[in-house]
């Protein structure tokens, strides 16, 4: 069964936000070598991959309460203008091809999670620290980096005038 793109109508049943074809470009003009593997693959990375491009904070609101998808969305101001609310964001698209990319090279790579282990908590005056995890952890920085300006960052909180 195909994937369903979303097209920027706000369907209720896409699946992704690139095509493979479009994920293939996104290989070829980031110099990484062509993805020789089959539709149906390269399909269950996309999904995998959706998983985590999905758990972001988008700026403004979906046009349709229905929408499978975070995108599309209105009242989304990137570099001093407004994003068409049929518009599905180069930076979204290419976040989606990068998630899709990392999970072919490893199943599962953007599902892993980090637990913190509280060391130290102290009530009067706040003050908490942490373990650090054991072993390594990885940031794909590079999926937020194309998503600066549609999401809210996670270490940032935003507030607003009324």
């Amino acid at each position: 069964m195909s994937i369903i793109v979303e097209d920027g109508t706000g369907k209720t049943d896409s699946e992704t936000y690139i095509t493979i074809v479009e994920y293939q470009s996104y290989l070829t003009n980031y110099g990484y070598a062509a993805d020789t593997g089959t539709d149906a693959e390269i399909e269950a990375a996309m999904r995998r991959g959706m998983i985590k491009i999905e758990s972001f904070a988008y700026k403004g609101e979906h046009t349709n309460s229905d929408q499978a998808l975070s995108y599309p969305r209105v009242n989304v101001s990137y570099r001093g203008k407004y994003i068409d609310s049929d518009e599905i964001p180069t930076g979204l698209k290419n976040a989606t091809a990068e998630a899709t990319r990392l999970e072919r090279a490893t199943s599962g790579i953007l599902s892993q999670s980090v637990t913190k282990n509280i060391k130290k908590k102290k009530i009067d005056v706040l003050e908490t620290e942490y373990f650090s995890p054991s072993g390594s952890t990885t940031k794909y920085t590079q999926i937020e980096n194309f998503l600066k300006g549609l999401i809210y960052s996670s270490s940032l909180v935003e507030f607003e005038r009324g």
